[in-house]
């Protein structure tokens, strides 16, 4: 019998291959020829192969995105800990993995931290009738401030400025 293979046909070959028959004995039992018998299964064989590696890299992404959402949760708990605002939080770490992508948590923290202030923070609670605000600096506000004093030491503040000269020449220091 010549021609495409038939529902029934189809059917018949997985019956078959399931009862551990040969090509040859599908071919003889459906009067096919084995070639027509042997590209049909290996379709099938590739489409469930393609089945298996999609299903395969649905898991791994979905197991990916769980790791991030953990990542970022971590991070952030990390930050409000610290005394960051839980929403400027979120938001520090999100800049902070579009800039730099990288799934280790001392990286994506410093990297959401490097260009924040001391005063971001500071924790800050308003009294109950809104008359008095409390700051309690952290130890991350206290190290943020004490970076920032790094930085400073070496220029002269604004108001110095232009009263700042070099002994040896005379000269006003910029």
């Amino acid at each position: 019998m010549a021609g495409r293979l038939t529902q029934r046909d189809k059917y018949t070959i997985q019956g078959m291959i399931h009862n551990n028959k040969s090509v040859g004995e599908i071919a003889k039992t459906l009067k096919r020829a084995e070639k027509t018998i042997d590209k049909y299964v290996e379709n099938e064989l590739k489409m469930l192969l393609d089945t298996v590696k999609n299903v395969r890299v649905q898991k791994e992404l979905q197991q990916a995105t769980n790791n991030k959402e953990t990542l970022i949760q971590n991070v952030v708990n990390r930050l409000v800990k610290d005394g960051a605002d839980a929403v400027d939080a979120n938001k520090w770490v999100v800049e902070a993995l579009t800039n730099n992508c990288t799934d280790d948590p001392e990286v994506l923290y410093q990297n959401a931290i490097s260009s924040k202030k001391a005063g971001d923070f500071m924790i800050k609670k308003t009294g109950d009738k809104g008359d008095r605000t409390i700051s309690v600096m952290t130890e991350v506000a206290s190290q943020r401030g004490d970076e920032s004093r790094k930085r400073r030491s070496d220029t002269i503040s604004r108001t110095a400025r232009n009263s700042v000269y070099d002994l040896t020449t005379g000269d006003k220091i910029k």
